[in-house]
């Protein structure tokens, strides 16, 4: 078995625990919808209608758990796991500028993120 290199461990760790709290708050967001739909519309640049909020919910869900699943399968050193945390986090930030004004944070945290697990993917064989 190959051995995992320390920093891709700790990029692994940060990514789990980071979609598994995303994961979490979406399944709560369902339960206290009004009240997202009430602090979208006080506080964020919402491009999207309020009754596309169970579809941004839902796609931030499937993506979110996508990209947790993706993580596990770099963890196991799977080549697969680094295509499909790549395509799920290009498909958030589509999400997240169809739905909201992308944040330029947001957008260089997932760039960088992208592209350092793309340096550990290009060295597996």
């Amino acid at each position: 078995m190959t051995q995992r290199p320390l920093f891709l461990s700790l990029l692994c760790i940060a990514s789990l625990v980071y979609n598994g709290l995303v994961m979490l708050l979406l399944i709560a967001a369902f339960f206290f919808r009004n009240y997202l739909a009430e602090m979208i519309r006080n506080y964020a640049d919402a491009k999207a209608p309020e009754t596309s909020l169970y579809v941004f919910l839902f796609t931030g869900l499937l993506l979110t758990g996508l990209a947790f699943y993706g993580v596990l399968k770099i963890w196991q050193l799977r080549k697969i796991g680094f295509l499909l945390f790549f395509l799920s986090n290009v498909l958030i930030m589509i999400v997240l500028y169809l739905f909201f004004t992308l944040s330029l944070w947001h957008l260089i945290s997932s760039i960088l993120l992208l592209f350092l697990f793309w340096i550990y993917a290009k060295r597996m064989k």
